[in-house]
């Protein structure tokens, strides 16, 4: 969403008043929005349920979302279960009909269809698949009599039904004599959750050979898809990126793609700008690390769960080396025989660390009341935090 490290900008946890984004950061919403843009939301947010953080405080004027990180969690609407359930639209809790992801790419198609002749920025962001499994029954059925555990049937069943909604998006893109000059992306935010699991002593799933899924600080559980496609600018399949790239090169690259005027507010971004990549103007933009970490405690904790990456090495933990060119499951760690590279590596990280880690106690304000005139509701899954600001 801001083109910048989640340690930096607040949100290093899914509860606990660090999973709210801080006030002063600036959306890939807002950018677009400030250039011209309609912009809508559909799903899973995560950033924050109360004012001043919520989606439709963040640049998004027309949002359809869930509470929490998941449908049915503590912040939710009450009884939510993934059908018929009720949602909070533009904030106003609103009662819908059918299957969750299916309401999240209907009701994203409405808008695309209202806004055809408008920019327009439609951000899709389905909590499936993602606990507790449901999934319609006809999907379920599709995987019932394999041989692999119950919770997988459903799983998969649930990543089909996201499948055939994208499906569906693209068709309705066709079909609006707009796909050409549309730019889709699909992408993941994490490793396997249930695709890669071993019960009863017995391995099911697949996980393309990497070590580690969700919530790992091996590339099994950080290294994840992402497809682009603008037809306009002949950015389509049967090409493949080689270079390191990340979630926080996503603002800057449709900065130059949509011709977007970053506000003067706007931060420095850690990410970089990889049109040229995407266009097959350049091969490489020269970067050396990313760091990505998992921490998920209430206050950060220097190396946890991280790793340094370049195009070739990661630096695990800070102490175990892998070249995943040559070794892409990271089993021979080769920290003992490049030391000078580990400390290369370990450097950086230590300025990464230093600059991000200058906020860290500063927890967010928790906004009782307010002016606007959406009703503010504050929720344990925000406030639950040992140092809460409540004025």
């Amino acid at each position: 969403m801001t083109g910048r490290y989640a340690n930096r900008v607040g949100v290093w946890h899914t509860i606990g008043g660090v999973s709210i984004l801080r006030q002063d950061e600036v959306t890939m919403a807002e950018v677009f929005q400030e250039n011209g843009y309609k912009t809508a939301m559909f799903g899973k947010w995560h950033l924050g349920d109360t004012y001043p953080s919520r989606p439709q405080d963040k640049g998004f004027e027309y949002t359809i979302t869930h509470g929490g990180g998941g449908v049915g969690q503590t912040p939710d609407y009450w009884d939510n279960d993934y059908f018929d359930d009720t949602y909070f639209k533009n904030g106003v809790p609103t009662k819908f009909e059918g299957y969750c992801t299916d309401v999240w790419f209907d009701e994203a198609i409405k808008y695309i269809e209202d806004k055809k002749d408008e920019p327009f920025f439609a951000y899709i962001s389905a909590n499936a698949p993602h606990l507790p499994f449901n999934v319609p029954e006809t999907y379920y059925n599709q995987y019932k009599d394999l041989d692999i555990p119950e919770f997988q049937k459903i799983f998969y069943g649930m990543i089909t039904n996201v499948d055939d909604n994208f499906a569906k998006l693209q068709k309705k893109l066709k079909d609006l004599k707009i796909a050409d000059h549309t730019i889709v992306i699909f992408m993941t935010d994490n490793g396997t959750a249930s695709g890669y699991k071993t019960v009863g002593g017995q391995l099911y799933g697949f996980n393309a050979g990497m070590k580690g899924t969700k919530n790992s600080e091996y590339e099994g559980g950080h290294r994840v898809p992402f497809f682009i496609k603008y037809p306009e600018k002949n950015i389509e399949g049967g090409r493949d990126v080689k270079e390191l790239t990340a979630h926080l090169d996503i603002l800057p690259t449709l900065a130059t793609l949509c011709n977007l005027e970053l506000p003067e507010r706007q931060k420095k971004m850690d990410g970089s700008d990889i049109s040229s990549l995407l266009l097959g103007e350049e091969e490489t933009i020269g970067r050396d690390y990313l760091i990505t970490d998992s921490q998920r405690v209430q206050s950060p904790i220097k190396w946890r769960k991280s790793a340094v990456m370049s195009d070739k090495m990661r630096l695990v933990n800070g102490k175990e080396l892998y070249d995943i060119s040559k070794d892409p499951g990271q089993d021979n760690d080769l920290a003992a025989q490049f030391p000078k590279k580990v400390e290369q590596m370990r450097g950086y990280y230590n300025e990464w660390w230093s600059s991000v880690s200058t906020e860290f106690n500063q927890f967010p304000i928790i906004v009782l009341g307010s002016d606007n005139q959406n009703p503010i509701e504050l929720t344990c899954h925000d406030t639950h935090v040992h140092d809460s600001k409540i004025p």
